[in-house]
């Protein structure tokens, strides 16, 4: 047997038992001996639900890469959202918000800040900067405004 194949299947069962902070751990403390992505998409889902935004950015990504997860809208409108809040990097959210809404339009209903993406390219091409109002991880909903 593997050795970090009991540390994972604990983690595993914490985990079942919404038991997330004890589950993080035990996925962290053996991210390092398995290959990408490992158990990253653990981490990811346990800080999702610890709400832990401001680590979660590469966990969500390697998890975006596990076959299948790259077509998961949701997933993409969430990195689009943490690329904004934790990174405040427009460009890069704005392309994982088109992805998104590639994958599924009807989020830009369920989502108001979303319609903003339909904008920006023209905004963006008669010279105005976009700027961040607000950004809201729990309700999945940001405001932003071009100055001039």
């Amino acid at each position: 047997m593997e050795p970090w194949r009991p540390t994972l299947d604990e983690g595993l069962g914490l985990f079942q038992k919404e038991q997330f902070e004890a589950a993080l751990e035990k996925f962290l403390s053996i991210s390092d001996q398995l290959a990408p992505p490992g158990v990253d998409v653990q981490i990811f889902f346990c800080m999702k639900q610890l709400k832990r935004y401001d680590q979660m950015i590469p966990y969500l990504k390697a998890t975006l890469e596990i076959p299948g997860n790259g077509e998961n809208a949701e997933l993409w409108r969430m990195l689009g959202l943490l690329l904004l809040h934790n990174e405040r990097d427009v460009p890069k959210a704005m392309r994982a918000w088109k992805y998104a809404l590639h994958l599924d339009p009807s989020l830009a209903q369920q989502y108001d800040g979303l319609q903003f993406v339909h904008l920006y390219d023209v905004m963006k091409d008669t010279g105005g900067q976009p700027v961040i109002d607000f950004v809201d991880l729990e309700t999945g909903n940001f405001g932003m405004h071009f100055s001039t």
